[in-house]
């Protein structure tokens, strides 16, 4: 997997597939922290391995709580954590490696966007929105 990708306006395969890759190289976590989910973002994170922890920090809206209530029923659970304030950007936490995003997850591809590898610690990442 490339270190960093740019999709143009309208690859939005191109994008899901690249996220998708991603999700299936975790080997112990996923964390999401994007104030825009919907059941797309469940759905991607399905694809991940057995015993593979996934979290998504997000903004609360009924809708999404609800779709992840109903995932969560059937499928490995996924960790939902309100995000206490505003945050602009996207990150995706795969184990050790941090990714910016510059679209949020749903939505990758629809514009042209990025998704870059960071070299800091998640931990930096995490205690920002804890």
């Amino acid at each position: 997997i490339t270190p960093e990708q740019i999709f143009a306006t309208g690859c939005v395969w191109d994008a899901w597939s690249y996220i998708s890759q991603l999700v299936r190289s975790a080997k112990h976590r996923i964390i999401l922290i994007d104030n825009f989910m919907d059941e797309r973002v469940l759905t991607m994170l399905t694809k991940r391995g057995e015993g593979v922890s996934a979290t998504v920090y997000s903004r609360y809206t009924k809708q999404f709580k609800t779709d992840l209530e109903k995932h969560n029923e059937q499928y490995e659970h996924i960790t939902y954590i309100q995000l206490s304030q505003k945050s602009h950007d996207r990150f995706l936490i795969i184990d050790d490696d941090v990714y910016l995003m510059g679209a949020s997850a749903k939505d990758m591809g629809t514009s042209l966007c990025a998704i870059t590898r960071m070299t800091m610690s998640p931990e930096i990442v995490l205690s920002l929105v804890k």
